[in-house]
């Protein structure tokens, strides 16, 4: 992963789904999705945790949440 930073390095629980149309992909299921990410000049990885019903546009990296994060049960 850290060898690729071009390319896109997503997970999801077993019982959660990546739901891709054109450029925004929705995540459906129960479970949480991730996508991780890398900072420039910083070998630590991060991540951003995906909830049901969230979106993310693949071309820009933009995070549309279904729930403010307030709202999210952990």
């Amino acid at each position: 992963m850290l060898n690729r930073p071009d390319l896109l390095c997503i997970a999801a629980d077993n019982s959660t789904a990546w739901a891709v149309r054109g450029d925004v992909a929705e995540i459906i299921g129960e479970g949480r999705a991730y996508v991780y990410t890398t900072s420039a000049g910083n070998a630590d990885t991060a991540f951003i945790t995906f909830q049901p019903g969230d979106r993310y546009e693949l071309a820009t990296g933009i995070v549309h949440r279904a729930q403010p994060e307030a709202a999210v049960k952990k």
